[in-house]
């Protein structure tokens, strides 16, 4: 056997010539050695090799680019990247590009000269099994097409996939593609599938079967399908052979048409023959034919050369059709039952077969030959049967009802295949289930089973009843009830034969459940102690009754026209943080609402959220929307890492719980409105007992100070030199009591609207427009942050820009940023003046602290505390003053655009 011929591409001559030594030296193989890339591809269309291994990091052309020059150049050739390069985008590249392996270039020669050696026999031995299998397959090819029956390959929609030349040939269209076309197109130049074809029955039932087909111009061929199935046993299509037997059928024709002992077997067997010459309107037939509807031999009158006037006019329409199928070329034999009127008035049901045995050049028969059987006693017989079968079936189906019977000698259960329709066996599969209970039998319900059975044997109850659960076949357990008893006994008196009935009464049982199930969350629910507790509860009752594992909830927020996630079981943080994050398009949120329970496949979700599911494995889901009054107020979308699917049984049971849950998340948004207006009260009631504090102590003593200034210019009089002094300082008091009286407008108006989302930006903006910033610099870099906060968050803005305008003396820049700590926003803004003195940090929020009114800061600090934010000062004196305000999780945002 040669040597593996390799080509070993570096720029580095001494480890190209270790690579070389090594490979021949310990493996034998034959080793060449390039520098570069380019002198590679030259020897290559030089000589050929089995197998390049190449340096990536090469002058001029790089081991990617020669990898993409070999697979454009030269036929296929295994290509391994050796190199001391470990980025992952040259691994993943290497290979995109058709490289067979990648080896990085490591500390230990021998460890990696070896696993090299490996790869490099490897890649040869693989590409020399793919051109052996080439081989192999060009070799059935020939033998195919040397085969003299048609041979083709169809789908399972009978497309063609491969045909031999035999299959070409009986085509008429040589040379003329009939891959991809379908198979009664092609020989029978129909638009469907031919009746009784075999090759869709041997699809269909997964057994072969063959059948005599009759082509266009009448030739006539034995067709036999043969199932294809793939690796997992599921049929793909079939094999279709074909042979043409025209000739050796037309002698058959001959040879039993000149047999006149044929007339006697006919006889013998009470069969009627009739002799049919369409074209000359005449029938010949025989005295058994004339007897069988009680007429004389010479006593039946033609109409139209036919005995068709005689025929049941509601069979006669489905008997033409299968006359003039048969005459078209279409059917070998014709074959009807009909009804035909007797002598003596009464209908008589016959069944006719027949032949044309003639035809004239164009194919139209010249004469016909069947036989006509009396089957009105068959038919009167399976009329009867049919009818009790079918009352019977109703009645057992309707009840879930299957009957078995029990030979006790052999422990064998006899007529199972009720039973295994509903457990989903196949019937061989429950010929043990009667040795080996605990098998079949739940565990916890084997010794019920056994107890009733026992206590029939022993003749304490007439009947052995049980109610217990079965494993079906999927691995689930159903639920049954039996009832049954012996009705055999051999010569001793021992049982040997036992009857009864099995019923299913899964549905049942689950309604049950479900009942119980509902009972207790309404109970649960009543007494939640908070709202998180009750969404859990409405959740995990939905993934008990549909069997999933995990699930949302999602409500509908009138005022922000948003779906807003408010409680998630079983999913990742990160699956929880985007879906909360997600912004719907108001008709999307219609959809889901208006839409009605839903139990899509993953295909049919939007592209967002089958990437969502995808990652976080997600199988099945349901979304059913939740309703109160009629009305949709949200949705619970439960979904499954394990389930391909929602049983029947508990959609409906899913679809029931959301009026109990919609009843229950109103009592608790009632609940929920009713505390927060309790809260609000509250609040109130803080804020009017300040402000009466204000009004009362503040005011009152800057009357009184405006009123000792007018008793001393009173006692000075209005001439005296203090009058000036005294005025000034009555209209700072003045002044004063303004603001005090403006402060205690805006104290009054805070918690009087409810919190609502706002935009920082939007609200600095308008904050910045209301002051007078005295060319001071504002720099807002927030972005898209929203925070849930009272409507007179513009009037905390306001006040932290003026304090940095009265007081920071020699500010020129404001700044406002954001960040995220641990869940909560940061925000930020900070200036440049002089900030604050240390022993004024703690004081800087009290009512009445600091130049003016005093009521700046503490307003900044009451209104931000509604929505239970906070803030504090921790600049550097002398650095400038820097207000942090603390936005608890739950109550800022990103995310929305806004222009």
């Amino acid at each position: 056997m040669d040597p593996i011929r390799v080509l070993v591409v570096d720029d580095e001559p001494a480890m190209a010539m270790v690579t070389k030594l090594y490979l021949e030296d310990r493996n034998g193989y034959a080793c060449d050695v390039c520098a570069s890339a380019p002198e590679a591809l030259h020897k290559l269309e030089a000589s050929p090799f089995d197998i390049i291994v190449s340096d990536y990091q090469m002058p001029g052309m790089d081991g990617i680019a020669f990898l993409k020059a070999v697979r454009a150049r030269f036929e296929y050739i295994p290509f391994i990247l050796f190199t001391g390069r470990s980025r992952e985008d040259v691994v993943i590249e290497a290979l995109n590009n058709g490289a067979d392996f990648y080896l990085q270039k490591g500390v230990d020669p021998e460890a990696q000269f070896a696993e090299l050696a490996h790869k490099i026999r490897h890649a040869f031995e693989r590409r020399r099994s793919n051109e052996a299998l080439l081989e192999s397959e060009s070799l059935k090819r020939i033998i195919l097409d040397n085969v003299t029956e048609d041979v083709v390959f169809q789908d399972a929609e009978c497309r063609i996939i491969w045909a031999n030349r035999a299959a070409h040939y009986s085509t008429g269209r040589l040379g003329e593609e009939i891959a991809g076309r379908y198979c009664y197109e092609v020989w029978q130049k129909r638009s469907q599938p031919c009746e009784n074809c075999p090759v869709l029955m041997a699809i269909h039932t997964g057994e072969p079967h063959a059948g005599l087909t009759t082509v266009p111009g009448g030739g006539e061929w034995i067709v036999q399908g043969i199932p294809v199935r793939d690796a997992k046993g599921d049929i793909i299509g079939a094999v279709r052979t074909g042979l043409e037997v025209t000739a050796l059928k037309a002698v058959e024709d001959e040879r039993m048409q000149s047999k006149e002992q044929l007339d006697l077997a006919i006889e013998a067997a009470n069969l009627a023959v009739w002799d049919w010459y369409p074209a000359e309107r005449r029938v010949l037939y025989s005295d058994v034919y004339a007897a069988m509807l009680g007429y004389g031999p010479d006593d039946l009158a033609l109409h139209d050369g036919t005995f068709a006037h005689m025929v049941h006019p509601d069979d006669l329409p489905a008997t033409v059709r299968a006359i003039h199928e048969h005459f078209e070329g279409n059917t070998p034999i014709a074959k009807a039952e009909f009804r035909m009127r007797c002598r003596d008035g009464a209908w008589k049901w016959i069944y006719a077969c027949g032949r044309a045995v003639e035809r004239d050049n164009d194919g139209t028969p010249l004469r016909v030959v069947g036989v006509h059987q009396d089957i009105n006693e068959c038919k009167a017989m399976e009329q009867t049967l049919r009818e009790s079968e079918q009352r019977l079936k109703t009645a057992i189906e309707g009840a879930g009802i299957c009957v078995w019977e029990k030979d006790l000698r052999s422990a064998r259960v006899i007529n199972t295949d009720n039973i295994a329709g509903i457990l989903g066996y196949a019937p061989e599969e429950l010929e043990t289930a009667d040795k080996d209970p605990q098998a079949w039998v739940h565990p916890a319900d084997l010794a019920g089973v056994q107890a009733a059975l026992a206590g029939n044997l022993s003749g304490i109850a007439e009947f052995a009843e049980a109610t217990f659960r079965l494993k079906s076949g999927d691995g689930t357990w159903k639920w049954f009830t039996t009832r049954g008893r012996t009705v055999e006994w051999d010569a001793q008196g021992t049982p040997i034969r036992r009857l009864g009935i099995l019923q299913d009464i899964t549905t049942n049982k689950n309604l049950e459940s479900q009942i119980i199930a509902g009972r207790d969350l309404a109970f649960g629910l009543a007494g939640a102690s908070s709202p998180e507790k009750a969404f859990s509860l409405c959740i995990s009752f939905a993934m008990d009754v549909s069997g999933m594992d995990c699930g949302g909830l999602f409500l509908y927020d009138e005022e922000s026209g948003e779906m807003i996630l408010v409680h998630a079981v079983g999913l990742s943080d990160g699956f929880v943080k985007k879906e909360a994050e997600k912004k719907r398009s108001p008709g999307r949120i219609r959809e889901v609402l208006e839409g009605g329970p839903r139990y899509p496949g993953l295909a049919d979700l939007d592209d967002y959220h089958r990437q969502l599911l995808g990652e976080e494995g997600i199988r099945a889901v349901a979304v059913l929307p939740v309703l109160f009054e009629g009305r949709p107020i949200g949705c619970i979308n439960i979904a499954s890492h394990t389930q391909d699917e929602i049983p029947e049984e508990s959609r409906k049971a899913l679809e029931a719980m959301t009026a109990e849950i919609g009843s229950a998340i109103a009592r608790i948004q009632a609940r929920e409105g009713l505390k927060k207006s309790n809260e609000a009260l509250k609040s109130a009631n803080h804020v009017l007992n300040l402000l009466s504090s204000v009004t009362r102590h503040d005011i009152l003593n800057q009357v009184s100070a405006l009123k000792a200034y007018l008793i001393l210019i009173e006692e000075d009089g209005l001439e005296s030199p203090c009058t000036r002094d005294f005025c000034r300082r009555m209209k700072a008091i003045t002044d004063t009591i303004r603001r005090q009286i403006t402060f205690t407008g805006d104290y009054q108006n805070m918690g009087e609207r409810d919190p609502e989302w706002q935009h920082v930006v939007s609200v600095m903006e308008r904050a910045a427009a209301a002051a007078v910033m005295n060319g001071i610099h504002l720099d807002v870099a927030a972005g898209s942050l929203e925070v849930f906060a009272d409507p007179m968050l513009e009037k905390v803005f306001f006040n932290l820009l003026e304090n940095a305008v009265s007081h920071g003396q020699c500010v020129s820049r404001i700044s406002v940023a954001v960040r995220e700590v641990d869940g909560h926003a940061l925000l930020i803004v900070e200036d440049d003046g002089v900030g604050i003195p240390g022993d004024m940090k703690q004081h800087i929020f009290e009512k009445g602290v600091g130049a003016n009114t005093g009521y700046g800061l503490f307003l900044v600090r009451e209104i931000l505390e509604i929505t239970g934010m906070t803030i504090q000062e921790t600049g550097e004196e002398g650095e400038g003053a820097r207000f942090e305000i603390h936005i608890p999780e739950g109550r800022w945002r990103t995310g929305t655009s806004y222009e």
